[in-house]
């Protein structure tokens, strides 16, 4: 899985316009879409082995210059996807008894939780839920199946989270193709939060292009089952 970090000064209309003019939006349900939207989130499909609308609004050098990651991951695992700053407090809200109430995160960071899975017709669907990753580091209980195919549990070191379930989303890809997640660039959001961060001074957007295929071991390894 190929992951790219693109940033500009938030707001900036290259990165908010040109670059979702040839994207697909509509690959999501209405339903899910306004959803999204509600909270701050944009969505869509991008196609090619690199974004033409890439190379047309920023130069080679500076493609290469883009922080990104190339992660081996297995179909089923989950991997975190970092996508904005840090926040000192960051209100939720969640259900309690009745009623609503607003909850403040301290320490906060927005993250994506992707699960890509092989489909029978070697597509690759990713499953992705935006989480905030809160608090203090500590050591939790994590269950798990063991060798042995029974429960077992494990110590895994890490931060609290909040899975904003509600706002999470599939979206198929086929080789080549581009998933593009970022915010809707106004007002006050958890998507706003999810995609910007302060850097020297000024409020960066970013927007974070996922492609995932199946490795050649993961080709080899369906054949086989055939």
């Amino acid at each position: 899985m190929d992951v790219i970090h693109l940033e500009r000064p938030f707001g900036d209309r290259e990165l908010n316009e040109d670059l979702w003019v040839t994207a697909d939006e509509e690959q999501l349900d209405l339903a899910k879409r306004q959803k999204l939207a509600e909270h701050g989130f944009r969505v869509a499909v991008l196609g090619g082995t690199l974004p033409t609308i890439l190379k047309t609004l920023f130069g080679e050098e500076e493609l290469g210059q883009m922080n990104g990651e190339h992660l081996m991951i297995q179909s089923g695992v989950p991997t975190q996807i970092q996508s904005g700053g840090l926040f000192e407090s960051w209100l939720v809200e969640e259900k309690a008894m009745d009623e609503n109430r607003i909850v403040p995160l301290t320490n906060a960071t927005g993250s994506l939780r992707v699960v890509p899975r092989i489909t029978p017709d070697r597509e690759i669907d990713l499953a992705i839920t935006p989480e905030i990753q809160h608090g203090d580091t500590r050591k939790q209980f994590v269950p798990g199946v063991g060798t042995s195919g029974g429960m077992d549990w494990s110590i895994q070191i890490g931060r609290q989270s909040r899975a904003l379930g509600e706002l999470s989303f599939n979206v198929r890809l086929r080789t080549g193709q581009f998933v593009l997640i970022s915010c809707v660039a106004q007002g006050e959001s958890h998507g706003v939060r999810f995609f910007s961060h302060k850097k020297e001074g000024q409020t960066m957007q970013r927007v974070v292009l996922v492609n995932a295929e199946a490795s050649h071991e993961a080709e080899a390894a369906r054949a086989s089952l055939r």
